[in-house]
């Protein structure tokens, strides 16, 4: 696999397979571990498209769709998904409660959430009714 990858930890355990080529992507690192993506802009440029861009959020809301508290790391983001033919949300319970300061994207930009079995069955259901399709892991 070729992984474009904005958190230290999730590149270093990916890279551990010999098979994978992992990019990191440049910009401020942040005390968790994620680079802002600031100098992410031209190495963008050059990508032509991406099979699947797997992300996380601070919150998720039917109204607002994805947000996220740091303005970089949206950025950063929102280049991935221009770029990505299958767009996966990774989002535990804890997610649909909270409401980050920008909006990452709408709910239909989402192709697919993986979620956990403590996230609602209303919210579940609702995710599939606009199309999303999820996975509930256990």
């Amino acid at each position: 696999l070729t992984i474009i990858c904005s958190d230290i930890h999730s590149a270093a355990v990916l890279a551990q397979a010999k098979a994978n080529r992992v990019y990191m992507m440049g910009g401020f690192l942040t005390e968790d571990g994620t680079s802002d993506g600031s100098f992410s802009k031209e190495f963008f440029s050059g990508i032509s498209e991406i099979n699947a861009f797997i992300c996380s959020c601070d919150g998720v809301d039917f109204e607002n769709g994805l947000t996220s508290n740091y303005l970089g790391i949206n950025e950063l983001k929102r280049r991935y998904l221009k770029k990505a033919r299958t767009r996966i949300l990774l989002a535990d319970h804890s997610k649909f409660t909270q409401k980050g300061v920008y909006k990452v994207c709408a709910l239909l930009d989402i192709n697919m959430l993986i979620t956990g079995r403590e996230t609602p069955l209303s919210i579940v259901r609702r995710m599939e009714e606009l199309g999303i399709r999820v996975v509930v892991a256990g």
